[in-house]
């Protein structure tokens, strides 16, 4: 069937073009590596079986189908579908993380602008800038704000509560503990909280970023331990590590899987990175905040091996100093069920660590 044997010659040609393009998509930042791998996966599929079409012939028998010309056909409108559908996928997917980046711009841009100029009137410098996301925290958020020092080693702490989207009365406790306070319309997810309170701490020249959790599992008055390193010059990321202090739930029932699952995602990391890590999904961490504009953010979950990659493949100097942690003070975890935490875990490491 010559035709078809023409066909083939032009599925390989066209297979090994799109896998050009794929690659020039990935240096522009265009797509993700995780998605290179996969469509150019499909592509050399559909290469090496224009190449080697006794593959499909030795497929049909498994399948019984029969070698005749109908069969070659419906191979042939296949490779054609297959075309369009990638075609059609990486037009509209481009469309739409344009608009959700232009979304989202248009909403935190105005919101950091007006938060910094409200805030310029300020008496005392920062330098110590403490960010809480929080969503729906009313019943846990005091607690937290009431325990954080004055001054974390002789620096005067400041406290910015990122309300995402929260519909109780998690800002009005924030306003009652004096904390300063910005408010998301509505909820995108600890990723964006943290972003929005990067862009503040950078255009209010804070040297130093420290995170903490709404929940009360971190312990507000282990953060010296964190800030330390930093201001002795000894790292430019530090990261606390509940496998190194106290990890209350370790060997809880309902946590040993995600117990094994954290150990395996630490060897992950630690041979991707080169650095010894015991908790990569750690939430108590500080950071140089001029380490923070070289930083390419982009997810909407699993913010800490976003972050913990971004640092180390800018040059940050990391450390890990033991930590407690405990459990939530009431309410149930925002975190996904283990599966798809585990699943979305492992799509942020390699999106982050293929990210130019």
């Amino acid at each position: 069937m010559p035709e078809f044997i023409s066909f083939r010659f032009l599925a390989g040609l066209i297979s090994i073009i799109a896998c050009v393009g794929l690659l020039r998509l990935v240096h522009k930042r265009k797509i993700a590596g995780y998605e290179f791998l996969i469509w150019s996966g499909i592509l050399c599929l559909i290469f090496v079986l224009s190449s080697f079409p006794e593959i499909i012939l030795t497929l049909s028998k498994y399948i019984k189908l029969s070698s005749t010309e109908r069969y070659d056909r419906l191979f042939l409108v296949s490779f054609l579908f297959s075309f369009l559908t990638l075609s059609l996928v990486f037009y509209y997917r481009s469309k739409l993380d344009k608009l959700k980046q232009t979304f989202i711009n248009s909403i935190q841009q105005p919101l950091v602008k007006k938060f910094v100029e409200n805030t310029y009137n300020l008496n005392s410098k920062i330098e110590v800038l403490i960010l809480i996301p929080a969503f729906n925290e009313e019943t846990n958020l005091g607690k937290v704000l009431s325990r954080i020092p004055k001054k974390i080693y002789g620096f005067k702490s400041h406290v910015l509560v990122i309300s995402d989207g929260s519909t109780d009365l998690t800002s009005k406790v924030a306003k009652d503990f004096k904390a300063m306070l910005v408010e998301h319309p509505t909820n995108f997810g600890q990723c964006m909280a943290y972003r929005t309170g990067y862009l503040i701490a950078t255009n209010l020249g804070a040297k130093f970023v420290i995170h903490l959790d709404a929940d009360g599992q971190y312990q507000p008055e282990e953060m010296e331990l964190l800030f330390r390193p930093l201001v002795n010059d000894e790292a430019d990321l530090v990261s606390g590590s509940r496998i190194l202090g106290e990890y209350q739930q370790h060997f809880q029932k309902g946590h040993i899987i995600r117990s094994i699952g954290l150990k395996f995602f630490n060897i992950v990391l630690t041979l991707l990175t080169g650095k010894k890590i015991t908790d990569s999904s750690s939430g108590f961490r500080a950071i140089k905040s001029s380490f923070l504009p070289m930083l390419t953010l982009k997810q909407d979950q699993f913010h800490s091996s976003e972050l913990l990659l971004e640092s180390i493949k800018n040059g940050a100097r990391f450390k890990e100093v033991p930590i407690t942690f405990l459990e939530r003070i009431s309410g149930d975890s925002k975190k996904p069920n283990t599966l798809r935490y585990a699943f979305g875990f492992f799509r942020t490491i390699l999106k982050t660590w293929t990210r130019k």
